[in-house]
């Protein structure tokens, strides 16, 4: 007597269930990664911005050590005489130029909460943006 199988089936591809399951988990997988990448755009913006405010303030810091006066006396001032330059007039650094260049408009606007001003009147770097660090 002949040993009898069924036949096999030619059961090829995915089964509807399959698909949907797939398509479940990747808008899931989606959903979560949404919130993260936003996070990623919003300390990339924080990070530029703290970067400018601390390039300024070391320009600033720089020409004063230099013998720039800088005109003002309100921390807006003093920012606005750095991002259009000033020079000592006398020493090694006559005529040379203190500034920061192509620092105008929002990029200065998102810098300005990281540039306080001392009790002397000159500006210091604020990692914490103005905000209490507690």
């Amino acid at each position: 007597m002949r040993n009898l199988r069924p036949a096999p089936t030619l059961n090829k591809g995915f089964s509807l269930v399959e698909l949907i399951t797939v398509i479940a988990v990747l808008g899931l997988m989606t959903a979560m990664m949404i919130p993260q990448i936003t996070n990623v755009n919003s300390s990339a913006k924080r990070a530029s911005a703290q970067r400018n405010a601390q390039h300024l303030v070391d320009i600033y810091v720089s020409g004063t050590a230099a013998g720039v006066a800088w005109p003002g006396t309100s921390r807006n001032a003093k920012i606005g005489s750095v991002v259009t330059g000033a020079a000592p007039s006398d020493g090694a650094f006559a005529g040379k130029n203190f500034q920061v260049p192509n620092l105008t408009g929002n990029i200065l606007t998102d810098a300005y909460p990281f540039i306080g001003q001392d009790n002397n009147g000159d500006l210091f770097y604020d990692m914490a943006g103005g905000q209490s660090s507690s």
